[in-house]
Order: C-alpha cells, then structure tokens, then sequence
C-alpha cells in the first residue's frame, strides 16, 4: 500500500470519527436543552364539585387555577352548575326545597332592593368548544370581569378574576400552566385547535447545536474532497 492510500485512509478514518462524535454531542445537548413539559392537571380536582356540599381544599402547592376552583364554588357554582353545567333542571333539583329562585320576592321582578332577578336560561361553563368562543385567555378573562357575578359585575378583585379565568381553562381541558396568568400572557394563549396549529411551527427551527454539526460535517467534507483530490492527481502523474 502506497504512502498516498494510508494517508487518503486515514483521512478518511478520523472524519467518520468526529463526524460520530460531533452527532452524539449534538443529540445530548439537544437532550439537555428540551424544554420541562407542564405538570399534568390534577384532572380529579378539575372536573367540578360531585358533591356540592364539600367545599374544595387548597393542595400543598396552589396554582392559580386552584384559588380559582376556591372562587368557582363560593361565587359561581349556584348558577353555572357543580360541574360547569349551567342552570340544568337536574342540577335545580340538587336543591331540593330551595331549588325554586324564582319564587315571589325572592329572585323574581319583585325582588327586594338589595336582590336581582335571575334569568332562567344560564349557560354552562365548561363544553368541548366554549373556549373557542373567546379566542384567547385574555378575552375570556375581560369578558369575565365586565360580566360577572351576574348581580355585581366586576365586583370581585382582580387576582380572583384570573383566578377563574385559570379554573375554567382548567375545567375545560386546557392546562394553564404553573405560571400566574397575567394581560401579557394571556394575550399569547389562543384557544381554538386551528389557532394552535397556525402559532406552531411546521419545521422546527434549526439550533445552535444542529449548526456546527452540520458547518463540522461540511467542513470535513471538505478536507476528504482535498486528500481524494491530491491522491487522484499524485496516481495520474
């Protein structure tokens, strides 16, 4: 074997190993800089109230979907259902004796002054497509605030209104994540499966790591084109 086809071997030998080499540190970097995945809800403690009467319990750690679970219960439940319902005959007849609001001078047009009128058609809170209807975090928590309670709109504080702002999106499936929600990022959560799709991105943007593997890999390529060059001149001549 000529001096020439050791070298051109060689060469050769010590490009496929750095090659290797730089794929696997790119893969474990890659490995390391993969973002922490949101921690799951705790889909028991977000369905609702089964029973009506037993007031939720704030976990360990709260999240603001947890106070707002708290809030849900004491402000909304008696009209929006246990389970986000809305006002159903079922869930009227879960009050048994008290279940008639509309009774004179209780809930009806000749309430007391300090009372109101409550309609009888209350919409549920918690459907397949309800968020869709707002679009965003953020339009679903300003709507919230200039609305509701049905009686006193916008009489909670603001805390307590992202508070349900984050239960309901809970209620209804959609993680809201361990980070308070506030006007900026709720802005940024849109609702809707086709809204999603369009804010991801269909080819992943390429990474630091991915650019010097692939600058290395052309590097070395290269360096093998030179050696093969020279070998095939030096046999010519």
């Amino acid at each position: 074997m000529t001096p020439a086809r050791k070298k051109l071997i060689l060469s050769t030998i010590v490009f496929l190993l750095v090659i290797a080499a730089v794929l696997r540190i790119s893969e474990s970097s890659g490995a390391a800089q993969s973002p922490t995945p949101t921690p799951a809800m705790n889909e028991i403690d977000m369905i609702g109230f089964p029973d009506m009467m037993v007031a939720p319990v704030l976990p360990e750690n709260p999240t603001q979907a947890d106070y707002g679970r708290q809030v849900y219960y004491y402000v909304c439940m008696t009209c929006h259902g246990n389970l986000g319902q809305g006002l159903t005959q079922e869930w009227i007849d879960e009050w048994g004796e008290d279940n008639s609001c509309w009774q004179s001078k209780c809930h009806a047009s000749n309430h007391p002054p300090e009372g109101f009128e409550l309609p009888r058609s209350i919409p549920p809170v918690s459907s397949s497509t309800i968020l869709n209807k707002y679009g965003s975090a953020l339009v679903l928590h300003d709507f919230i605030r200039a609305a509701m309670p049905w009686h006193a709109p916008s009489s909670l504080s603001e805390e307590e209104y992202w508070q349900i702002t984050a239960y309901l999106m809970a209620l209804n499936g959609f993680n809201p994540g361990t980070e308070p929600l506030n006007n900026e990022r709720a802005a940024n959560i849109v609702f809707g499966s086709e809204a999603q799709k369009d804010s991801s991105p269909t080819v992943p943007a390429m990474t630091l790591s991915t650019r010097a593997k692939v600058a290395i890999a052309i590097g070395g390529l290269f360096i093998l084109a030179a050696f093969l060059r020279g070998f095939l001149r030096k046999k010519s001549a």
